[in-house]
């Protein structure tokens, strides 16, 4: 998880709120998930390679926190925005459960296939 303490917080995030803004001064937006790349990939190796070489272990745990990260992302910003494109454009029948498929029979009729058997 991405949570650390405030006081933990208060000596990274000026600072990294002062990168972010001269990188966005400086590149131009195409130019941002590259140098997102390069900034994550600098910070987290910086911070977990071991003094004396990496391990698998300590590979591991880099590649641990990244998809960690990745996850978190997804739990909070990415599940919710497509829970939305769901409710406003409708689910897919395939995740629904069994026997309740949306829609209109193939191509025999008009009525709704809830439940009907059109055999």
């Amino acid at each position: 998880m991405p949570y650390v303490t405030q006081d933990s917080r208060k000596c990274i995030d000026s600072q990294l709120h002062d990168l972010i803004e001269e990188a966005r001064l400086v590149f131009e937006p195409d130019e941002m998930k590259g140098v997102a790349n390069y900034l994550v990939t600098r910070l987290v190796l910086g911070l977990l390679k071991p003094e004396d070489g990496w391990r698998y272990s300590s590979l591991a745990d880099v590649v641990g926190t990244l998809e960690a990260a990745k996850l978190e992302v997804y739990r909070r910003l990415v599940a919710p925005y497509e829970d939305g494109a769901i409710d406003k454009n409708g689910d897919l029948d395939e995740y629904k459960p069994t026997g309740e498929p949306d829609g209109t029979c193939c191509c025999c009729c008009d009525q709704i296939t809830r439940g009907i058997d059109h055999s």
